[in-house]
């Protein structure tokens, strides 16, 4: 037998995932290694930023599931990082998200215009995550 997972079914799956997200926030943050992920990444592949003001952040609103095309998606809210002065420029590659303990490695994603130099007072990098889910059996 197959598993067929309907549009509904997709729908409820996501709802069930934004509100435990909602619930127990995950946390993004900047990575500085020249690092593409792939499905075997772990926490150790990604560098941490740590320009001046940087501190990593959660990810704090979820915005409800939409399924479209049998593709079920969900956005949260931005999350903006600024740097607070001057400095060695730093690069950033990408993020990778955790839980609130950092031990738990959800996902990474590297910025397809990596990298992008923060030096200036105010340079910033803003990120927003975007969720999707199908069912692959059609």
């Amino acid at each position: 037998m197959t598993l067929v997972l309907q549009d509904d079914g997709l729908l409820r799956k996501m709802e069930d995932v934004r509100a435990a997200w909602n619930t127990t926030k995950l946390k993004v943050h900047l990575y500085k290694s020249n690092t593409t992920p792939t499905t075997a990444s772990v926490l150790g592949d990604f560098t941490e930023c740590d320009f001046a003001g940087y501190a990593a952040q959660d990810i704090s609103t979820w915005g409800a599931a939409a399924v479209a095309a049998h593709v079920c998606s969900m956005v949260a809210a931005a999350n903006t990082f600024t740097r607070s002065s001057t400095g060695a420029a730093q690069n950033v590659y990408g993020v990778f998200v955790t839980n609130q303990a950092s031990t738990v490695l959800y996902y990474a994603e590297r910025d397809p215009n990596a990298p992008r130099v923060l030096t200036n007072a105010g340079d910033s990098e803003t990120y927003t995550a975007r969720i999707t889910d199908q069912d692959l059996s059609t």
